[in-house]
């Protein structure tokens, strides 16, 4: 590894040149495309077979519906959580780094997107009152899950780089990235979609649910290449340079 002493008897190692923020939006651009076309895919896949009035009691259509709901979510955010992972992995990366990132990237992000909608959802179908206009809790709600994926995005890309001085960094730039771009569905798609239920954990529009997923893994890349780009490599001892 070429390397320059320093006065403190460390060594700093030449740093290997940044990925370019066009490739990193790009990146963001087909996770989120990729993660779009997944979601159509199940869309409605889950639903509920329709009952007659005598076979209602107790709501239990409505428990079906919400069931059915929150695991084509689930689902649908693990798909969002896996591309976004994957992609930030493989752009980050270099070599064999550039393998480990994308398939950390691909398996943690599908565990955090499926994993965080799932607890997260059941809070939310508790708690939703349909009947006021509520922005916070589908706030809380979209922000908790897209946040979690942001994060592991992040973390794939400091796992491609693989230089342990931009994990930290790289983390934190997903996560805020991704929930800048919650703020900016819910007051875009609400505004855009007037009649999509953008505040829902998946909107009734196909349109919303597009916006909804470009926004938060360009926004993720977008934070990760901001932070990547602050980010200083960690100084190695002398002793360990070759």
């Amino acid at each position: 590894m070429s390397s320059r002493t320093v006065g403190s008897g460390q060594a700093t190692p030449s740093r290997p040149g940044m990925v370019p923020f066009g490739h990193l939006l790009a990146a963001g651009v087909l996770a989120g495309l990729v993660a779009w076309i997944g979601g159509e895919a199940i869309h409605g896949a889950f639903a509920p077979q329709l009952l007659s009035s005598f076979d209602i009691e107790g709501g239990e259509m409505n428990l079906r519906v919400v069931s059915s709901e929150r695991r084509e979510a689930t689902l649908a955010f693990g798909i969002l959580g896996a591309s976004l992972g994957l992609t930030l992995g493989l752009a980050g990366g270099r070599g064999r780094s550039r393998l480990t990132g994308g398939s950390a990237g691909l398996v943690l992000g599908a565990v955090a997107g499926a994993g965080v909608a799932w607890v997260l959802l059941a809070i939310y179908y508790r708690n939703v009152n349909r009947d006021i206009d509520d922005l916070i809790l589908p706030l809380l709600t979209h922000g908790g899950i897209w946040g979690a994926v942001g994060a592991v995005g992040g973390l794939a890309f400091g796992i491609g780089r693989g230089e342990r001085g931009q994990l930290p960094p790289a983390i934190l730039g997903g996560l805020l990235g991704a929930l800048a771009a919650t703020v900016l569905y819910e007051v875009v798609g609400g505004l855009a979609f007037p009649l999509a239920k953008t505040a829902e954990p998946l909107s009734e529009s196909w349109a919303a649910r597009l916006l909804a997923r470009l926004l938060v893994a360009c926004c993720t890349a977008a934070g990760v290449g901001l932070a990547a780009r602050g980010a200083r490599p960690k100084p190695i001892p002398v002793s360990e340079v070759a």
